[in-house]
C-alpha cells in the first residue's frame, strides 16, 4: 500500500491497469490529485515503480504474507508461539473465508462459525482469547466459555474484529486484555449495512462518519459488488483523504458492508 501524489485521475487509471497486469486486489481511491493505493502481488518492485511512473508514491506499507504466522496451515490452539508464562492464544469465531485467511496471518486459530467442535477445544486450552466477528458469533464464545477461567471474549463486528488482531499480534499479555478489548470497541465507530445494500443510504452516512478519520478499514461481504466496494472506497479516499485505509473482503453472508473509523 502506498499514497500516490502529484498525480490525477488519468494516471490514477493508468496505474490501475498496471497493477492489475501484475497482481490482484487492486483499489485505487481519492482524487483529484492525492490517491490510496492498494494491491497483492509478488513483485513489489514492479508496484513501486508503476506509482513512480504515475505520481509521487510515499508512505509506503508492505505486508510479506509469506512472513506471516499461520498462513498457509491451520493452527491448533497449541500451536501459538509461547515468549512467557503470560502469553495467550489468539482464535476468532468468524463467518466468512476472507476474515479466516486474516486470522491465520495474524498467527490465530480460525473457528468457522457453528463449529462447536472447534471451539470447545480452543477454549480448553486457556490461556486463550477468542474474537468475534457478530453478535451471534460472540453469543456462541461466551456460551462455550461460560464457568472457564482464562478465556477472554470480545468484539461482535468484523471491523473490531479486524483491529483486535492487531492489537493482539503486538500484545497478548493475558491481564490487560479485557480491558484493551473493551476500549478498543470505544474507540472505533462502526457503521454496518445489510444484505440487500443501500449505497445512497451508506454515501450519506459515511460523509458524515468519515471527517476527521485518520483510520478507516472497509468489510465487504460476499453480497457487495464489486462497483459497490469501489464507490465506498472512492468516498473514503475523498471524504477522509490522509487516512490509513484497511480493505478487505470478507466472504461472509451479512453484513453487506461495515465500516470502521478512528
Amino acid at each position: 500500500m502506498y499514497l500516490l501524489d502529484d498525480t490525477d485521475d488519468e494516471r490514477a487509471r493508468s496505474l490501475s491497469a498496471q497493477l492489475e497486469s501484475i497482481g490482484d486486489s487492486v483499489v485505487i481511491a481519492g482524487g483529484p490529485a492525492l490517491f490510496s493505493v492498494h494491491v497483492h502481488t509478488d513483485d513489489i518492485a514492479a508496484a513501486l515503480e508503476a506509482g513512480a511512473s504515475n505520481g509521487r508514491p510515499h508512505r509506503f506499507a508492505v505486508t510479506r504474507f509469506a512472513d506471516q504466522p499461520g498462513l498457509g496451515a491451520e493452527p491448533c490452539p497449541g500451536d501459538a508461539p509461547r515468549a512467557g508464562d503470560d502469553d495467550v492464544r489468539l482464535a476468532a469465531v468468524v463467518s466468512g473465508a476472507g476474515l479466516a485467511d486474516r486470522v491465520r496471518q495474524r498467527g490465530g486459530t480460525p473457528v468457522e462459525a457453528g463449529d462447536s467442535a472447534l471451539l470447545e477445544e480452543v477454549v480448553g486450552a486457556p490461556p486463550v482469547v477468542v474474537v468475534c466477528d457478530s453478535p451471534e458469533t460472540r453469543r456462541a464464545a461466551e456460551r462455550a466459555a461460560t464457568g472457564r477461567e482464562g478465556v477472554t471474549v470480545g468484539c461482535d463486528d468484523p471491523v473490531t474484529l479486524l483491529a483486535a488482531l492487531d492489537l493482539l499480534e503486538r500484545d497478548r499479555r493475558a491481564k490487560p486484555l479485557d480491558q484493551q478489548l473493551d476500549d478498543l470497541e470505544g474507540e472505533i465507530a462502526v457503521l454496518s449495512y445489510p444484505d440487500p445494500f443501500d449505497l445512497a443510504v451508506a454515501r450519506a452516512e459515511l460523509t458524515d462518519a468519515l471527517a476527521g478519520a485518520e483510520l478507516v478499514s472497509v468489510v465487504a461481504g460476499a453480497a457487495l459488488r464489486s462497483e459497490e466496494l469501489r464507490a465506498v472506497v472512492d468516498l473514503v479516499g475523498a471524504v477522509a483523504e490522509y487516512a490509513e485505509v484497511t480493505v478487505l473482503e470478507s466472504g461472509a453472508a451479512q453484513p453487506a458492508l461495515a465500516v470502521g473509523c478512528e
